[in-house]
Order: structure tokens, then sequence, then C-alpha cells
């Protein structure tokens, strides 16, 4: 089941490196929902099964995007 994890992201992001961002984590981790948005622009929120990508794994995939994120735990 997909629940939004909230990443923040140390670089400043427009909207349109959000939106290629998204749509490339979205095809490598096979998710089809979409996920909240957000108006701050170091956060970053995106859909994801535990189970098939593990957070940790999404943040190594933010890196080979040449990004760098931490997750928010709330």
């Amino acid at each position: 089941m997909n629940h939004d994890t909230l990443f923040h992201i140390d670089e400043t992001l427009d909207d349109a490196q959000r939106k290629q961002l998204n749509e490339q984590l979205l095809q490598e981790f096979g998710s089809s929902a979409q996920p909240h948005e957000s108006n701050k622009p170091h956060l970053f929120f995106f859909p994801c099964d535990p189970l098939k990508a593990p957070p940790h794994e999404v943040i190594q995939h933010i890196k080979q995007h040449g990004y760098h994120a931490q997750v928010v735990d709330l």
C-alpha cells in the first residue's frame, strides 16, 4: 500500500525540476499514485510502498539524480 513519504531536499527545486524528479522516481519504483504537492521549495512528497521502495532506497535514487535528501519523520 502506497503512502506519502516526506523528504527534505537540500537543493531548491523549481516546478520543472520537481516534476521531472517525481516522474523519474515514479518510473523507477513503479508507483502510479500522485504525490501531495508542497508549497515549500525544499519539501518533496513521494508516494511509495515501504516494502517495495523503502525510504533509504528512494534517497539513493534522489542522490543519483544529483540532489541531496533526508526523510522527514513526522
